[in-house]
């Protein structure tokens, strides 16, 4: 695959931009590390900090997922997992924000195995609606280069 890619880009790239060095070296390229952190991200993180400093606790929510619906985002392992350990979760709740090619899919699997999982409609990283939840959950074990978990470091 590694000459096929390497042939591939010196016939049809001008440039290459890789967003990590972690990704396969290919002719033509520059890598470009972004962090991709939204600078609304960093003010509610200083926004948290000033609740905890007035004594109040910033995190009120359980836990949530925010990625997209697709099974290679690592929504199989998320779903086996949930089913393995369902007697262990018992009351715990997993809001899940996102849409996606494989969402329907994925909500009925989630369904039909009685999970508790709270499929919501999509949501910027940033809403203020994602404030307050004390857990972010990735189950990706795939995703190199996952901006989700980057902008979720609140």
């Amino acid at each position: 695959m590694k000459h096929i890619n390497n042939w591939v880009t010196r016939a049809y790239c001008n440039k290459v931009v890789r967003l990590s060095a972690a990704t396969q070296d290919l002719p033509k390229s520059i890598i470009c590390n972004v962090h991709g952190v939204n600078p609304k991200l960093l003010k509610i993180g200083e926004n948290i900090v000033a609740v905890r400093e007035l004594g109040q606790k910033p995190f009120t929510k359980g836990a949530y997922f925010l990625g997209k619906m697709v099974w290679a985002k690592g929504y199989e392992e998320l779903i086996d997992l949930s089913a393995k350990h369902k007697a262990d979760l018992d009351g715990f709740k997993l809001d899940v924000f996102q849409n996606g090619e494989d969402a329907n899919e994925i909500q009925s699997a989630a369904r039909r195995l009685d999970l508790n999982l709270n499929f919501q409609k999509i949501r910027d990283h940033a809403d203020d609606s994602l404030h307050g939840y004390k857990v972010f959950i990735n189950p990706s074990i795939s995703d190199m280069l996952c901006t989700t978990t980057a902008e979720q470091g609140k």
